[in-house]
């Protein structure tokens, strides 16, 4: 059987077959050696992405109209059997291996495949944004996790100071990681790990910029709009609200995003394939999903801000600028 599942791997460019039965690593297949984050990332995918999407169709005959407002009414609730929302579920406690209670795998998971992305798409947000213009000011990371974004954010910029916000287990794990990693940050004050609630209003105001990085596709529109009104009412007028999202683009184009060169679609065609697939993935398990720019300009506009500037990266992400309506 493994034979099997080799040969196949291998004709996708997975592995290679260097004789009879006997097969060794190639450059994709090396990139899993060591490589906890994107190990995990292939995992998420498995354990949730795949098995819930496949009940997509039966959340679309179950609501009616295909769609449902709430986080709890979705094709990931079928296919688990639960009446939690995803969040929730993911940090219920379950039996473990040796008979104990304690948090479940995919948290965990989840976690390392989160930290991976992190790395990866924070690359192109740092040279694609002017942070050099904010100076000494402070970086507000909102439901930051761990720190990773603005963790490498600091190592290019270190004038800047920042504020790491999330639930308080995540951010007791984020204090070892800076501790570990960028000490001088922890001792001078450069960074404070908080806990905080994104549907709470802010507790630091007149911050440069609050900083909100893959947050509002894992949301139906009511919540993203009180995550915005929520830090629209910390803001003073020189703060700024950057959204780090991907922006879903079509063939017909958009105006804020250049056109592809012809004869490409305007969108890059196959390329902009993955923003579309998880685009389904976070129907499929938030009742959310990823969002165009009109449909960005709608929630922003409801929670009392207004579109200054659109930075597309050198990635899938764009970084959407927002500012005090009132300004």
């Amino acid at each position: 059987m493994l034979l099997r599942i080799l040969r196949v791997l291998t004709s996708i460019g997975i592995f290679r077959e260097v004789s009879d039965r006997s097969f060794a690593n190639n450059r994709v297949s090396a990139s899993l050696v060591g490589n906890e984050s994107l190990r995990s990332y292939l995992m998420v995918f498995s354990i949730c992405h795949y098995k819930v999407t496949d009940s997509l169709p039966a959340a679309v005959r179950r609501s009616g109209s295909g769609y449902s407002a709430t986080n709890t009414n979705t094709a990931f609730n079928i296919a688990y059997e639960t009446d939690l929302s995803f969040w929730d579920w993911l940090n219920t406690n379950v039996q473990q291996d040796d008979s104990m209670v304690g948090p479940r795998p995919e948290l965990d998971y989840f976690a390392k495949a989160m930290t991976g992305i992190g790395r990866v798409s924070s690359t192109a947000m740092i040279y694609d944004y002017p942070w050099d213009t904010l100076g000494n000011g402070t970086v507000v990371d909102v439901g930051g996790g761990v720190g990773t974004h603005s963790m490498n954010i600091a190592r290019t910029y270190p004038n800047l100071n920042f504020i790491i916000q999330d639930r308080p287990e995540v951010i007791e794990k984020g204090v070892a990681l800076w501790t570990r990693e960028l000490p001088e940050y922890v001792q001078n004050g450069k960074v404070q790990l908080t806990p905080g609630d994104f549907f709470q209003p802010q507790s630091v105001t007149g911050a440069g910029v609050y900083f909100l990085h893959t947050i509002l596709h894992d949301w139906p529109d009511a919540e993203c709009i009180q995550i915005l009104k929520s830090l629209a009412s910390a803001m003073t007028s020189d703060s700024r609200v950057l959204i780090g999202e991907m922006v879903i683009n079509n063939s017909l184009g958009t105006k804020e995003i250049p056109d592809a060169p012809k004869p490409l679609p305007a969108d890059y065609g196959l390329y902009s394939r993955y923003s579309h697939e998880r685009d389904l993935v976070m129907l499929s398990l938030f009742n959310s999903k990823e969002r165009t720019m009109d449909d960005f300009r709608g929630l922003i506009h409801q929670a009392g801000l207004v579109v200054e500037n659109v930075y597309e990266c050198r990635s899938h992400m764009s970084l959407i600028e927002c500012r005090l309506q009132s300004q």
